[in-house]
């Protein structure tokens, strides 16, 4: 895979990790497992019992997920600590005795925030009270290293798109997409997305996508008040397209 492909299925499956909440992430989750690992099976929640906190498992290696992922990770990490050990416990007390717990992963849509010490500290609780079994937690990165072993075929089947021929297509759908994270105040999201479609964009010869792009790029800017590099940019596109007024705009915004 090349690199500007290996950018283009990248972008597509964070916009729809960034996308996904609840049911919604878990199921994206289980179809991605389901793909690379042939053994990964879901659990179907039986009537009052529910799915005992297991959230899929692999039998024969003793590997159980448990998913959690909240519109807003940074504000629920002490409510998925909680969550953590009180479901692990309903899972051993069940589980244990169908397949014994090798490793037990805590699936977390941290949306590439990273994991608190308040979820590290439930895990390593966890750990000091289970000594034979690891405990792990598991990110949105590493769902994202798991999907790229897949091949084509699979990722086609998850409804990714591998055409190159649609790239352009895809860039403009990026940057609608993007805005609905500008609009959020979301600015770290939307200039590391910008960072990671800059080679992919740049190299469809496209000058009103590219505009459209840096535009972007500097209203992320002034967002997290990096109100200087926005000035300077925007001063920059005014020069090379005095015809568009939106440079000229958005730098009346910030004075």
């Amino acid at each position: 895979m090349g690199s500007l492909d290996k950018n283009y299925l990248e972008i597509q499956f964070r916009l729809k990790v960034h996308e996904k909440n609840a049911t919604l992430f878990q199921s994206f989750f289980e179809d991605v497992m389901q793909q690379a690992f042939p053994d990964f099976q879901k659990i179907r929640p039986y009537g009052n019992r529910g799915d005992e906190g297991n959230d899929g498992y692999r039998p024969d290696e003793g590997i159980y997920y448990q998913v959690y992922a909240p519109k807003d990770p940074t504000e629920k990490e002490t409510v998925a600590a909680q969550k953590l050990k009180r479901d692990f416990e309903k899972l051993k007390k069940t589980w244990n005795k169908i397949s014994e717990i090798q490793t037990f992963y805590f699936v977390f849509n941290d949306k590439y925030g990273g994991i608190s010490i308040v979820i590290q500290e439930a895990l390593a609780e966890l750990k000091a009270s289970n000594p034979g079994i690891e405990f792990k937690p598991f990110t949105a990165k590493d769902l994202e290293a798991i999907f790229f072993t897949l091949n084509k075929e699979q990722i086609v089947s998850l409804g990714f798109n591998v055409d190159s021929t649609n790239t352009l297509r895809i860039c403009r759908e990026i940057l609608t997409n993007l805005e609905v994270y500008m609009d959020r105040g979301d600015g770290d999201f939307v200039l590391e997305s910008l960072n990671n479609s800059k080679a992919i964009i740049a190299s469809q010869n496209d000058e009103n996508v590219l505009l459209d792009w840096e535009i972007m790029e500097c209203r992320a800017l002034h967002t997290l008040e990096r109100t200087k590099q926005a000035e300077e940019k925007y001063e920059n596109l005014r020069k090379r397209y005095p015809k568009d007024p939106r440079p000229i705009l958005y730098l009346a915004e910030i004075h």
